[in-house]
């Protein structure tokens, strides 16, 4: 075969079979991963919006506070700030602002995030799912499920994908992740600051892994089981 005449061969064997796209790797609620715990603090959207600073939790996410309950993943408000009745304490501005009633709002949002970092992922789609057994956050915060691409720390060439979370519901999200970036996905509720919350007072989120069919046929046989027992006895 001539040389010119294998090249147009080998090029029309190449379009009859493209390369292979990345792969689609599906990732859920397991307790058995390392969950860390982060909060993002930035300036509220009227002042620009811009990230200010960053704590990590680590291991420790009951600092969020958030963490496990079985297999159930929850997460609420996080408490970081300064207390709206320290107005003697030098960073009150910071997080507190005059409404102009006598009061005060926060100065501040939050995105607190319960999450597993996994960059072996990295070079894929990655989709994360689960379901929504309970949402009881309260007023302005909203919980999200969020894959997240990171190529540095404090959101340095960040990106992500969010879905919110509804109670009841099941959710799915999906994310390109650069070949050697950073894979983020777990849970996230955003809102203003809100230090001055206690005991649950603004709500929580739960996610849990759905359960796989054979699952839910156990389930079902089971159910069907207990009716027929009943309809004997």
């Amino acid at each position: 075969m001539k040389p010119c005449l294998k090249s147009v061969s080998l090029l029309a064997f190449a379009a009859l079979f493209p390369a292979a796209h990345a792969a689609t790797l599906d990732v859920f609620v397991d307790p058995a991963q390392t969950w860390l715990g982060y909060t993002a603090v930035f300036n509220l959207p009227v002042d620009g919006g811009a990230f200010v600073f960053s704590e990590f939790y680590g291991t420790d996410t009951a600092k969020l506070p958030g963490g496990f309950t079985g297999p159930v993943a929850w997460l609420a408000p996080s408490r970081i700030g300064v207390f709206q009745g320290d107005t003697q304490n030098q960073y009150f501005s910071d997080w507190w602002k005059a409404d102009g009633s006598g009061g005060y709002s926060a100065n501040k949002t939050l995105e607190d995030f319960l999450y597993v970092q996994n960059d072996s992922l990295a070079g894929n789609t990655v989709r994360f799912s689960g379901r929504v057994p309970t949402n009881t956050l309260t007023g302005p915060h909203t919980a999200y499920a969020v894959i997240a691409d990171t190529v540095g720390n404090n959101y340095a060439g960040y990106a992500q994908q969010r879905t919110k979370l509804v109670a009841g519901e099941t959710f799915s999200v999906s994310l390109d992740i650069a070949p050697g970036h950073h894979v983020g996905y777990g849970i996230m509720v955003s809102g203003p600051s809100s230090p001055d919350a206690s005991l649950g007072s603004l709500g929580a989120v739960e996610v849990s892994a759905v359960p796989e069919p054979a699952t839910w046929l156990m389930m079902a046989i089971g159910g069907f089981g207990l009716i027929s027992m009943r309809r004997r006895s």
